[in-house]
């Protein structure tokens, strides 16, 4: 969980949600290599027609 900056009142709240903020970038990161992907794709067809 991303707890709000001002809610982080031990080490414990900032490391976890810098932990999740990590793995959300990591995620978004795959996301983002799927949807480049597609865009490849359909500019390979659209060359192709």
């Amino acid at each position: 969980m991303i707890r709000p900056l001002p809610y982080c009142t031990t080490l414990s709240h900032v490391k976890a949600s810098i932990d999740t903020i990590d793995n959300r970038i990591l995620e978004l990161e795959a996301l983002r290599k799927l949807y480049k992907d597609k865009e490849i794709e359909f500019e390979q067809e659209e060359e192709i027609e």
